[in-house]
């Protein structure tokens, strides 16, 4: 009988045990999505500055809403065969085939940015969801502009090992403006994520 308490308790332990490794991932993959999902966005305020300060909306995409479209095309993208992964400094070596494909196998139902982003966001006086971006555009004008430039972005793919990710984004300021691409990012020795790659997907 002691035996076989000793034999429950241990197999209690390990189930337990591996529930808060499992917790543990987790949390560490949240933590690398959220930093993540602020190293793009900070991106993407710095070019709107450097392109006429818009008022900008963000939205995260569902890969498999009409507004996710790009990431669909993301994940119909084998980067072993693409030609076009580059940074400012010329070609870029393209991610791992089953990291830009994991974007539209997972969803974004019930995931929500962690605070930080949204904080950022307030900080930037950006807006935030796809009610504000359906309002702007109802709202087009009538050179087909919009009042704000809108910035989708896809959950953030990371890798088992928490140095590479990928994220799908589109930005459109107008009916006819905008760019859909995917951007890879690496995680510096410091914790620092940086872009390490871009690939058109779209553009007018």
């Amino acid at each position: 009988m002691r035996h076989l308490a000793r034999g429950a308790a241990g197999g209690l332990l390990a189930l337990m045990a591996s529930g808060c490794a499992d917790r543990a991932v987790e949390r560490m993959r949240a933590g690398y999505e959220c930093e993540v999902l602020i190293a793009v966005t900070r991106e993407a305020l710095a070019d709107n500055r450097n392109w006429g300060g818009k008022p900008m909306i963000f939205v995260i995409a569902d890969p498999h809403s009409s507004i996710g479209q790009e990431a669909e095309a993301a994940a119909m993208t084998d980067p072993r065969t693409q030609k076009g992964w580059s940074t400012e400094r010329g070609p870029a070596a393209p991610p791992p085939n089953a990291l830009v494909r994991s974007i539209y196998r997972q969803t974004s139902d019930g995931y929500r940015p962690c605070d930080a982003w949204f904080e950022l966001l307030r900080r930037h006086g950006a807006s935030f969801g796809r009610a504000a971006a359906d309002a702007d555009v109802a709202h087009v004008d009538q050179s087909g502009e919009f009042r704000a430039s809108i910035v989708s972005f896809s959950r953030p793919a990371v890798d088992q090992y928490g140095t590479q990710a990928v994220v799908a984004q589109s930005q459109a300021s107008g009916l006819s403006q905008g760019l859909g691409r995917l951007v890879e990012l690496g995680r510096r020795p410091r914790g620092r994520w940086t872009t390490t790659g871009r690939l058109t997907l779209w553009a007018p």
